[in-house]
């Protein structure tokens, strides 16, 4: 019987789960901080304001400069997103550069989003944008 459970466990990523609270060792996070996650994850080193929002931007089809903004200072808060400064090599005189880099608690957060099934663009989006709707 033993056997049985392991090989059923086994078919099933168990990390994310706990037995207290929601059931879930992760964070929840909400439809914008999944899709602001996802595009620092995708853009790596490079994930800048900018960047992320523009990539967010071409999920929702609108402007989410602000949103994203406010995404990012919560997901900051919250420590599923780290901030580091970085200092363009040329022109010396240029401004630093700030980048996001995804925390472990983030990726696990990303994770959660994932098996919960979160889309990147919610249904009607991708209706309009596939111009299915009536």
């Amino acid at each position: 019987m033993w056997k049985r459970l392991e090989q059923e466990l086994d078919k099933h990523d168990l990390s994310l789960h706990s037995l207290e609270g929601d059931g879930w060792s992760a964070p929840a996070t909400s439809q914008l901080e999944f899709q602001v996650l996802t595009a620092a994850s995708a853009l790596g080193n490079g994930a800048d304001k900018k960047s992320i929002t523009k990539i967010v931007e071409n999920w929702t089809g609108g402007d989410m400069m602000a949103n994203v903004y406010g995404a990012l200072c919560r997901l900051e808060k919250r420590g599923l997103i780290g901030v580091r400064r970085t200092q363009p090599h040329w022109p010396p005189s240029a401004e630093a550069v700030i980048r996001f880099d995804l925390t472990r608690d983030g990726d696990r957060a990303l994770c959660r989003a994932k098996a919960e099934g979160k889309q990147l663009m919610p249904a009607q989006a991708v209706a309009i944008k596939g111009e299915i709707v009536s």
